[in-house]
């Protein structure tokens, strides 16, 4: 199941980068799923969910992902 992003998860744990990967349970209420979904929909924009991020004092995570291969973060 998600193969894609599990896929993508793995090419960065080669790379050295570690990241807390955890299935949770959609449309339960979890806040950071949530928002992910709001902003994967369409929903809400880029800016309104770091703008929320912001509000949280979270938005050093807000970043945008290199739109082509050999990009860098």
């Amino acid at each position: 199941e998600n193969l894609d992003l599990i896929q993508t998860y793995y090419d960065w744990y080669k790379q050295g980068y570690r990241i807390d990967l955890r299935k949770i349970k959609g449309h339960a209420g979890e806040e950071w799923n949530e928002l992910a979904d709001q902003l994967a929909t369409g929903y809400i924009s880029e800016e309104e969910a770091y703008n929320t991020l912001k509000q949280w004092g979270l938005e050093k995570l807000f970043y945008k992902v290199p739109e082509k291969e050999g990009d860098t973060l």
